[in-house]
């Protein structure tokens, strides 16, 4: 059985892959104008570029593991810089997702539009917090964590009910390795804006990440409730199901996951073809397996899905 678990990989390089938005929306035929580059945060004369498709999606291969900064650019947006780390088997510790802005404030704020919802929470925060969380993320992304902690207790000092601010607050508690408070400060986002995504995602890993099942059969149950067109919380949710032996259970959730754009999740398919070797489905595993590997023949996980793959066609041969 292929375990869906990127950490398990031990190879030499890397994957980063993720997602760039325009202002929540997917580019769409936009998407050529988009370039997202990759610097080392260490070396920052060493850089890499590449394109956005238009569901959005950007990937850099080759990577060792590292710190990174992740720019996009497209003409007439603000310019989106964010800090990555990437560690052993194709994971990043901080978002891989880039939601790019207008350069002048859109007339349609908080009203709700096709593709995403304008944070209400977000528009009644005072000017001096939200000068105060730019610095924040800012200095986050810069790795200045003094800074970034002194700017984000005073956001939420302005502001108690900022759930921008909490999610940061999340961010930088992960940094200093305090996971326990960094889920607070998650939960506290989405508690204040329940359609603070971001806050579901690094919170969902963080219970993945830590074994908490039951957290994150929750979170990935609200968070289905107020995205329901989204793959990211159907992929959480058939994890707990299938870690709690509801194979069942799981494959359904796999399934609606996979019928959704799922550009940060490769790894829908393996987890797919784990479900039908539970449940004695060897024939569906091996169509997984291998559109898995037509889709992603470079993944760390190539390997081992090949010898999986032959192991199910010799039993499967006459």
């Amino acid at each position: 059985m292929i375990v869906a678990n990127s950490l398990l990989w031990q190879g030499e390089t890397e994957t980063l892959s993720g997602l760039v938005l325009i202002d929540d929306h997917r580019p769409g035929n936009f998407a050529s104008f988009i370039e997202v580059e990759l610097k080392y945060l260490a070396r920052q004369e060493e850089s890499f570029k590449t394109t956005v498709t238009p569901d959005g999606e950007y990937r850099f291969g080759g990577l060792r593991p590292d710190a990174y900064m992740i720019t996009a650019r497209a003409p007439g947006y603000k310019t989106v810089t964010l800090r990555v780390d990437l560690v052993r088997g194709s994971r990043a510790r901080g978002t891989t997702r880039l939601v790019l802005m207008p350069e002048m404030p859109s007339p349609a704020a908080g009203h709700v539009r096709e593709g995403g919802i304008i944070s209400r929470n977000e528009l009644r925060a005072p000017k001096e917090a939200r000068k105060k969380i730019e610095r924040a993320e800012k200095a986050l992304d810069e790795g200045d964590l003094e800074t970034a902690a002194t700017s984000l207790e005073e956001a939420l000092h302005i502001y108690p009910e900022y759930a921008r601010a909490h999610f940061q607050m999340g961010r930088l508690l992960e940094k200093q390795s305090k996971v326990s408070p960094a889920v607070r400060s998650y939960e506290a986002a989405i508690r204040e804006d329940t359609n603070y995504f971001p806050a579901y995602a690094n919170l969902s890993e963080i219970l993945r990440t830590t074994s908490d099942y039951k957290a994150l059969r929750g979170i990935a149950d609200r968070w289905k409730a107020v995205q329901p067109l989204e793959c990211t919380p159907y992929y959480y949710s058939a994890l707990v199901y299938f870690e709690a032996g509801e194979f069942q259970s799981a494959l359904r959730d796999a399934t609606m996951a996979k019928h959704f754009p799922h550009p940060n999740l490769p790894h829908v398919n393996l987890l797919l073809a784990n479900c039908h070797l539970k449940l004695h489905n060897p024939r569906a595993a091996a169509q997984e397996l291998q559109e898995f590997l037509a889709l992603r023949p470079d993944d760390p996980l190539a390997h081992q899905a090949r010898e999986t793959l032959a192991t199910i066609q010799r039993l499967l041969a006459p």
